[in-house]
């Protein structure tokens, strides 16, 4: 993938609330159909945000 962005990477504890997600089985997409299957979710992680 390239979005142009410079990847960062920051140690958490892996703790917070999910408040949904959707498994991924299908994709249209060139870059992600190896990738399959894979989890969107929507997390708030207990240390806020970056």
């Amino acid at each position: 993938m390239r979005c142009g962005a410079t990847p960062v990477l920051e140690a958490v504890s892996g703790l917070g609330t999910v408040y949904t997600f959707s498994v991924v089985r299908q994709s249209g997409v060139p870059p992600f159909k190896g990738m399959l299957p894979y989890v969107l979710a929507l997390v708030d992680l207990d240390e806020g945000p970056g």
